[in-house]
């Protein structure tokens, strides 16, 4: 039972002393200044604890992983009483601390609440991620909403004029929380990128883009002025994310020779993680334009604020062909480890090929990336089919290197020439269905087209070992 005229008649009858002490200047004349100070003391301190006892009781939390809270739900009566004894306060001679009470109270409910959902935080996500689902994410909404609806309780326990300060004290510890969250989250990503782990962190510009956009809707000029810091610190781990994998890709972060290319000659490590890094932050292209766009003017706050839908993907086409050209560079460096030359081709057309086709998902960000790639990938193709073409003029009657030699010589030569071709790349594989045909459809017909009237025209016995 809440009885708001009891604690204040309580408060009133200290209250009454304490002008009686005041009135009778001779109690302090004659040293009996305690009367006046204890009455007062007790007044405020009832007064206080009264308040404290009530906000409390209406201050329950309620685990929110469990169960949608909704904290401006307090019973009429317990918020009238509450309300009736801020106003009190504020009227009379007893100036209890109600402020204090309020911010220290509601601001332990809201860290109590969010501390639920921010201990998990550093779970570590691989493979699939859905959007809007990170541990950060569902803790800083839940901080917005609680820090929105702070200002409907408010002004149901207190005085209109005191509730943006009361926001402000309830505040200030959550907002904390979610600057420590923040850095939690950037520190993650930067220890990944350390050890060159990409691609299961592009999850973070979902993060920076769901906190900005909150961010952007929030009213409260109070609330985006405590958690600034936070999403400055998220969107700058995604610029330094971008730099790194830049720094990755074009080796000044990592020694060339730490790397090592498939033995198979299939796509490089490298390849594959760029690739699939880049399909993944397209998710998330209207975030990495604004990344991007900020950091190429030097704009060290970056984004933090609205973000333009419309942007035309100008700064996210020079990065991806930047880390394109890098990637290049590094296949080719790679190609170079092979000592057998057909396999060093081979390295290589796998890799050109696998960028080909990752070209058409970002095709609207590279223009011209699947005719440059497309190209590459045919003389490629031709250099490598050119090794059995090579082999198969041995047997081609008026070819330069048929010229002088008898045919059973030129056929136990180009025998040699084809094991060696066959031996050179045991244990090398061609992964991609399409291309493993095409090259097999282009050899068999170099070698086929000469080797058949060949042999109708010289039926030597043939004895391949392939």
């Amino acid at each position: 039972m809440i009885d708001v005229e009891a604690t204040l008649n309580v408060v009133k009858t200290l209250a009454e002393k304490n002008d009686l002490a005041r009135r009778e200047e001779y109690i302090l004349a004659t040293g009996y200044k305690h009367v006046w100070e204890t009455a007062n003391g007790l007044a405020i301190d009832a007064l206080a604890q009264r308040y404290r006892e009530w906000l409390t009781s209406a201050s329950v939390v309620i685990d929110p992983t469990q169960l949608e809270t909704d904290e401006t739900d307090i019973l009429p009566e317990l918020a009238a009483g509450l309300k009736k004894i801020a106003e009190y306060s504020i009227h009379s001679d007893l100036r209890a601390d109600i402020m204090g009470c309020y911010g220290e109270v509601r601001s332990n409910y809201m860290l109590q609440t969010l501390q639920i959902l921010f201990r998990n935080i550093d779970t570590t996500i691989k493979g699939t991620y859905t959007r809007g689902t990170h541990p950060f994410i569902v803790a800083v909404r839940e901080f917005f909403r609680m820090a929105q609806r702070e200002a409907q309780f408010a002004a149901q326990v207190l005085s209109t004029n005191c509730v943006a300060d009361a926001v402000r004290r309830a505040i200030a510890h959550p907002a904390d929380l979610v600057k420590m969250g923040a850095e939690t989250v950037s520190t993650k990503v930067h220890k990944a990128s350390a050890k060159h782990e990409f691609v299961d962190q592009i999850w973070l510009f979902d993060v920076i883009e769901v906190f900005n956009d909150m961010y952007v809707e929030c009213l409260d000029v109070d609330v985006k002025e405590t958690v600034r810091p936070a999403l400055v610190s998220v969107t700058t781990a995604g610029v330094d994310f971008m730099k790194e994998l830049m720094d990755d890709v074009q080796g000044t972060s990592r020694s060339i020779g730490t790397l090592t290319a498939a033995a198979n000659a299939t796509v490089f490590e490298q390849t594959s993680a760029v690739l699939n890094c880049l399909k993944k932050m397209l998710e998330y292209e209207r975030i990495i334009e604004a990344l991007l766009s900020s950091w190429s003017h030097k704009q060290w706050d970056y984004i933090v604020g609205p973000i333009a839908t419309d942007a035309q993907n100008f700064a996210t086409a020079l990065y991806y062909q930047d880390l394109l050209k890098g990637l290049e560079i590094v296949i080719e460096k790679y190609s170079h480890g092979y000592k057998r030359p057909m396999v060093s081709v081979l390295f290589q057309l796998n890799n050109y090929n696998h960028i080909l086709r990752s070209c058409a998902p970002l095709a609207h960000i590279l223009v011209d990336g699947e005719g440059k790639y497309a190209e590459i990938v045919d003389s490629l193709q031709g250099e490598y089919v050119g090794y059995w073409r090579h082999t198969a003029a041995l047997l081609e009657d008026g070819s330069q290197r048929a010229a002088g030699s008898p045919p059973k010589e030129r056929l136990k030569q180009f025998s040699a020439e084809l094991e060696e071709h066959v031996k050179s790349q045991e244990g090398c594989a061609v992964p991609d269905a399409e291309l493993r045909m095409t090259l097999i459809e282009k050899v068999q017909h170099e070698v086929t087209a000469v080797f058949i009237p060949f042999y109708n025209l010289y039926p030597i016995p043939i004895h391949f070992h392939l």
